[in-house]
C-alpha cells in the first residue's frame, strides 16, 4: 500500500492531480483545496490513502497527516464512501471536527454528496472519536486572525493549519496569531 507520495504535477484534473514521482505517474484524487492550489511541474507532497476495491486501486492525496486520519475515519461510516469524504474535506479539519462535536448536521450536510441523515451519522459514529476544539470554536482573537488572513487571500484550507500551529506556539492575541501563522504559511 502506497502512504505517501513526493514528486511533481503532472496534471491538474477537476477532482484529481497526475503526480510524477520518478517515471511513475499516479492519480491520486485530492480535495477542493490542492486543486484549487495545483501548479503544473511544481513539487508536492501527499499523504495517500490507497482504496482498493474489486474492480480498481484508488489512491487519495492529502497535505496534512491531520486529513488523511480524518479521511479515514470518515470512511470506516459504512454509508460514506471516499467520494463524499473527500467532498467534506472541501472544509478545514477543525471545522468539521467543531461541526462534529457540536452536532451541527446543516453544515456537515452541506458538503457535495452527503445528506441530512449521513450527516447524522458522522456525528454519531464520530463525535467520541475526534478532538475538541473549544479554543477554536469560543475564540474571538481566532476569528479575527482568521478573518484577517483570509483578507489577504489565504483560502481556509491554508488558514487553519497554520492557526493551528500558531496555538501550539502560545499565540493569544491577534496580532501573535496573524504574526505565527504568516511564518507558518511563508514556508
Amino acid at each position: 500500500m502506497f502512504a505517501f507520495l513526493s514528486g511533481k504535477v503532472f496534471y491538474c484534473g477537476d477532482e484529481y492531480i497526475i503526480l510524477l514521482v520518478g517515471q511513475i505517474g499516479f492519480k491520486v484524487f485530492v480535495n477542493s483545496s490542492v486543486i484549487e492550489g495545483c501548479i503544473k511541474d511544481e513539487h508536492l507532497e501527499l499523504h495517500i490513502h490507497t482504496n482498493v476495491r474489486e474492480n480498481s486501486i484508488d489512491l487519495y492525496g492529502f497535505k496534512t497527516e491531520e486529513e488523511l486520519n480524518l479521511f479515514e475515519k470518515l470512511v470506516s461510516i459504512s454509508s460514506i464512501g471516499p467520494k463524499t469524504a473527500l467532498s467534506i474535506l472541501t472544509y478545514s479539519v477543525e471545522e468539521i471536527q467543531n461541526a462534529i462535536q457540536k452536532g451541527d448536521i446543516d453544515f456537515l450536510s452541506t458538503a457535495r454528496g452527503l445528506g441530512k441523515k449521513g450527516a447524522k451519522r458522522i456525528i454519531v459514529e464520530l463525535k467520541d472519536k475526534i478532538p475538541t476544539f473549544d479554543f477554536v470554536a469560543e475564540n474571538s482573537e481566532y476569528k479575527e486572525a482568521q478573518e484577517a488572513l483570509s483578507s489577504m487571500g489565504y483560502k481556509k484550507s491554508e488558514i487553519a493549519p497554520a492557526l493551528k500551529e500558531a496555538i501550539k506556539e502560545g499565540g493569544k492575541t491577534v496580532g501573535d496569531l496573524i504574526k505565527i501563522a504568516l511564518k507558518y504559511l511563508s514556508k
